[in-house]
């Protein structure tokens, strides 16, 4: 289960760890965006605290890069 913590001062949910069911991740020219990284409130970036078990590498066909680098 993923946890965020807002990381910008002036947000009323600064520092407090929220705890989601589930998160998409999906894969942009290359780079992983989770839907998740911001706050619902301050609509900033967020913290994601990583846990032991918590998926840190997505693999893919050489196709498949390929195909994303021309795009």
């Amino acid at each position: 289960m993923p946890k965020y913590k807002c990381k910008n001062g002036d947000c009323k949910l600064y520092d407090e760890v929220i705890s989601m069911a589930k998160s998409r991740i999906t894969i942009v020219n290359g780079t992983a965006i989770d839907g998740n990284d911001y706050c619902p409130e301050c609509k900033q970036e967020r913290e994601l605290l990583r846990e032991g078990g918590m998926t840190v590498n997505i693999a893919g066909t050489n196709d498949q890069r390929l195909r994303m680098e021309r795009q």
